[in-house]
């Protein structure tokens, strides 16, 4: 099921931190449903406007978002229990991570947890049906991915500087778990202009390959859930050689990829569009932008 929500964040010192407003596109995943309660894992990504930031001259104290419109992800997990066929009383923990994944510094961006206990109330009713049975078995168990993935970043750690691009191709295999999910492993490698940039201008390791030193390789694993045309997907990758400036070398990422058109004989190759969020440990560090191709 898919939803929109409107989020109006309170980060509690207004006069460094001020307030959010959030649009959320989400999709909700049926973990299973019965006629006493439904239990459902969320995630939404959208778009926020932050009214406070940082400013080196009127708010210097705010060092966690360096930009008015920022990136809004949350992850929700939930019970609807079932008082009566009109209201349902909704207990869930949840997720909510705003920042602009240093497009613009300052980065270290506003997480919050959250348990929430309220009232869902539906004045009309529509009917409802349980689906009870597995997912159907897979047209195919083996598959093969490619992708270019394109970022953009601010060079360094003070507020206002150049931008520049990320560019990673990434490559996989998956395997269908069920006509619903499919599990993958497989490798990147990305180049970040932004660090090539800085250590060029820095003039540091100079005489030295600094193409190589803005260079990442990576392996990873990952799991997709695929509703339809739309498919929802957590990975964890493994930094083999990571760029100058990375220091942790354990990475994430969460995203979701809009399978747009089909090929060949039997449709079995498929083109997408995806975005997702990179981030290092709970600072994010990218949003990129995907297209690829499975086959």
């Amino acid at each position: 099921m898919a939803g929109l929500s409107f989020i109006h964040g309170l980060y509690g010192d207004k006069q460094y931190f001020g307030s959010s407003y959030s649009i959320l596109p989400y999709l909700n995943i049926w973990i299973f449903r019965s006629k006493v309660v439904d239990a459902y894992f969320r995630m939404g990504f959208g778009i926020g406007y932050v009214t406070k930031h940082y400013n080196e001259i009127s708010n210097p104290g705010n060092n966690v978002i360096g930009s008015s419109f920022n990136n809004i992800t949350q992850f929700k997990l939930g019970l609807d229990w079932k008082i009566n066929e009109h209201v349902f009383l909704n207990t869930c923990g949840s997720f909510t991570h705003w920042s602009n994944a240093k497009i613009q510094n300052p980065n270290l961006g506003i997480n919050l947890a959250a348990l929430t206990v309220g009232l869902k109330i539906f004045p009309v009713l529509k009917s409802n049906s349980y689906q009870l049975e597995k997912p159907g078995k897979p047209k195919k168990r083996n598959e093969g991915m490619i992708k270019y993935s394109i970022g953009i970043s601010e060079m360094g750690k003070t507020p206002g500087g150049p931008k520049f691009m990320t560019h990673t191709g990434t490559a996989s295999y998956n395997r269908y778990t069920s006509a619903v999910n499919k599990i993958f492993g497989g490798f990147s490698v990305s180049y970040e202009s932004t660090i090539y940039n800085q250590l060029k201008y820095s003039e540091i390791y100079k005489g030295e390959n600094q193409h190589w030193k803005a260079t990442s390789l990576s392996v990873f694993i990952g799991d997709e859930m695929v509703f339809g045309k739309v498919g929802l997907f957590a990975m964890l990758g493994f930094y083999m050689h990571y760029p100058t400036e990375v220091k942790r070398k354990i990475y994430f990422k969460l995203g979701a990829n809009y399978y747009y058109a089909s090929l060949g004989k039997n449709k079995a190759q498929k083109l997408f569009l995806g975005v997702n969020l990179k981030a290092h440990g709970f600072v994010a560090s990218m949003i990129e932008f995907s297209q690829g191709i499975t086959f």
